[in-house]
C-alpha cells in the first residue's frame, strides 16, 4: 500500500497504532486533563490553583473556555473540578500516571512545565532516527488506516514544470445531513462548521466558523453544489522538501449560539501543538523547538496526529466528567506519496464521511480530497461533451386542462482542464405561469488517463404564484459517468413532493468525444 494516497481517521488516542506517538498523545491528553482540573478549580480558588501568566497556557485557554459558560453552568464544572483536584494522590496516580499524578496544582507554573522538570517517561523516550522511520511510513505505522486507495496511478513529476507553484490539495464539503436533531428540540438547529489543518511543514491553517444551515428536523441536509472548498488557502503540495507527506484536518461542529468553542477548539489545537512539539523534541533529546522539522522532516504529521487524537478524547471525558454539551470534534490525515500520485487514476478521492454527535444529536458529513493543477498535464486529452438535454414540464391543476412545455438544448463544451467544473447552461423551463424546472448541472474531466467526464447536479422544482417563485418543491440528484467515446441516455425525473402533481423531467443523450 505504500504507493497509494491514502486516508485515515484519527477519532481519539486508540486511533494511533505506533506505541511511542501514541504515548505521547496518551501523555498530551493527561495534560489537558490536569490542566483542566487546576483552571476550572481556580475559579473557586484562584489563591489555592494560582493560573500560569501565558496566556497561550492551557490553563489560560480552558479558564477562557470556562468563562464563556453561563454563570450556573461555571459554578457546576469549577465545583466538579475543585473536587477532582482535591483526591488523594493515591487516586490522582491511578487516574493519571506517577508523573502527573504528583502534579503540584498550587504551582504558578503550567502543568506542562512542571512535567518538562521531570525525567523523561521511558514509553516516550525515543530517537530522532526512529521518528523519522516511522514519520515516512505514517499510512502503515502510525495512523490506524480506515480506508485505502487501491490501483494508483503514477504519473511522473518531471511533466510539472518548475513555475507551476499551484499543485494543491483541496478538502471539499459535500453534504451535511442532519441524522438525528438536537435535544430539547427547541427550534432549529443553526449548525456551524470549523476546524484548523496542519500541513506538511507544520503550518497551522485556521478554518473560520462557516455557517451551515438551520436544520428543522432530522432528516434534512444541506447540500453543496458544486462541493465547497473547505479552508483558504489551499494546501500546497509543493511545499516541504520530502515525500511522502501527510495533512491533517480536524473539523469541529458546533450550534451558532455564541458559545465560543469553536473559537476554544483552535486555541486549544495552537497550544497543544506547542506542548506535542516540545514533547517531541524532549522525547528525542534535543532543545530544537521550532527547529524540529529540519531534523526530523515528516514530524508535522506525528504532531498532527497526536494533537487530533488528543483533542477527540479530551472533548469525550469533557462531556463526560463535566456535562460539557458540545459536538466531538473528528480529525482526519491524508498520506500522498508523491506529487504524481492520483486516487485510482482519478483527481478527487471517493466521498468519506465524518459523524458528529453531541447535544444528543448526530449530524454526518460528507466530504472529499482533490488534486488541483495549474495547469493539464502534457498528457492530458482534452474531451469535449456533445448532445442534448431535451426537458419537459408540467403544471398541475385541479380543474382543467393541466400546461405543459418541452424544450431541446444542444450541449457542446469542452473541457480543458482536470478537475473543474463546467457549466452545461441549461436554461430554465417554465410553464403554466406557475411552476419552473431549473437544471443545474456541470460536467467535470476527473480521469488524468483515461479522460473519464462525470456529470453531476441536480434538478429543481419551484411552484408558486409565478414562474419566477423560489417556493422549492422537489429536487432529484443528477450523476452519471461517461467513458471517452461512450454515448448514454439519461432520464431523471423531478416531482412535487409538497403539493404533488407538477413534474419535470430532462432526458441527457450526451457522448464523450475528443
Amino acid at each position: 500500500m505504500a504507493n497509494n494516497i491514502s486516508i485515515l481517521s484519527i477519532k481519539d488516542t486508540n486511533s494511533i497504532k505506533n506505541p511511542v506517538v501514541k504515548a505521547i498523545a496518551e501523555q498530551m491528553l493527561g495534560v489537558v486533563k490536569v490542566s483542566t482540573e487546576k483552571a476550572y478549580a481556580a475559579a473557586v480558588r484562584p489563591n489555592e490553583f494560582k493560573l500560569p501568566a501565558d496566556r497561550n497556557s492551557l490553563e489560560q485557554v480552558l479558564s477562557r473556555n470556562l468563562q464563556r459558560k453561563s454563570a450556573d453552568k461555571r459554578a457546576s464544572m469549577a465545583n466538579k473540578a475543585l473536587a477532582l483536584a482535591m483526591r488523594p494522590t493515591s487516586e490522582r496516580i491511578r487516574d493519571y500516571g506517577q508523573q502527573l499524578g504528583q502534579i503540584n496544582l498550587a504551582s504558578p507554573n503550567s502543568v506542562a512545565t512542571e512535567l518538562r522538570n521531570l525525567p523523561v517517561a521511558a514509553e516516550i523516550k525515543t530517537s530522532v532516527d526512529y521518528l523519522n522511520s516511522i514519520s515516512r511510513k505514517l499510512n502503515t505505522h502510525v495512523i490506524v488506516p480506515q480506508y485505502m486507495v487501491v490501483n494508483p496511478v503514477v504519473v511522473n513529476p518531471n511533466i510539472f514544470r518548475a513555475q507551476q507553484a499551484k499543485d494543491e490539495l483541496e478538502f471539499r464539503l459535500h453534504q451535511v445531513l442532519c441524522v438525528r436533531e438536537t435535544e430539547p428540540t427547541l427550534g432549529n438547529d443553526e449548525i456551524a462548521l470549523g476546524g484548523m489543518a496542519i500541513d506538511a511543514e507544520m503550518n497551522t491553517i485556521p478554518i473560520p466558523e462557516l455557517f451551515v444551515d438551520n436544520f428543522s428536523s432530522s432528516g434534512v441536509a444541506k447540500n453543496y453544489l458544486p462541493p465547497q472548498q473547505f479552508f483558504s488557502p489551499k494546501i500546497n503540495l509543493r511545499a516541504g522538501n520530502s515525500w511522502p507527506k501527510e495533512y491533517v484536518v480536524t473539523m469541529h461542529m458546533a450550534e451558532k449560539d455564541g458559545s465560543g468553542f469553536s473559537r476554544f477548539l483552535v486555541e486549544l489545537w495552537s497550544s497543544l501543538k506547542t506542548e506535542i512539539t516540545t514533547a517531541v523534541a524532549t522525547a528525542v533529546g534535543a532543545g530544537v523547538g521550532a527547529g524540529l522539522g529540519s531534523i526530523i522532516p515528516g514530524v508535522g504529521s506525528i504532531i498532527g496526529a497526536a494533537v487530533g487524537a488528543a483533542i477527540g478524547a479530551f472533548v469525550d471525558w469533557l462531556v463526560r466528567m463535566f456535562g460539557d454539551d458540545v459536538f466531538t470534534p473528528v480529525s482526519v490525515a491524508i498520506v500522498v506519496p508523491s506529487l504524481g500520485h492520483l486516487w485510482d487514476g482519478r483527481a478527487e478521492s471517493s466521498p468519506q464521511y465524518a459523524t458528529f454527535t453531541g447535544h444528543g444529536g448526530e449530524y454526518r458529513l460528507t466530504y472529499d480530497w482533490r488534486r488541483t493543477f495549474e495547469a493539464p498535464p502534457p498528457q492530458l486529452q482534452v474531451r469535449r461533451l456533445t448532445g442534448k438535454a431535451i426537458m419537459y414540464a408540467m403544471d398541475h391543476e385541479n380543474f382543467g386542462r393541466n400546461p405543459q412545455k418541452n424544450a431541446e438544448h444542444a450541449v457542446n463544451l469542452p473541457l480543458t482542464a482536470l478537475g473543474t467544473n463546467y457549466d452545461l447552461n441549461i436554461p430554465p423551463l417554465g410553464v403554466g405561469g406557475e411552476v419552473r424546472l431549473e437544471t443545474r448541472v456541470k460536467a467535470t474531466l476527473i480521469d488524468v488517463s483515461s479522460g473519464r467526464i462525470r456529470v453531476q447536479g441536480e434538478l429543481l422544482l419551484f411552484e408558486g404564484d409565478s414562474e419566477s417563485s423560489n417556493d422549492l418543491d422537489g429536487s432529484q440528484p443528477v450523476d452519471f459517468t461517461l467513458a471517452p467515446n461512450e454515448s448514454r441516455l439519461v432520464t431523471v425525473v423531478v416531482r412535487n413532493t409538497d403539493e404533488g402533481g407538477d413534474v419535470g423531467e430532462v432526458k441527457f443523450q450526451l457522448t464523450n468525444t475528443i
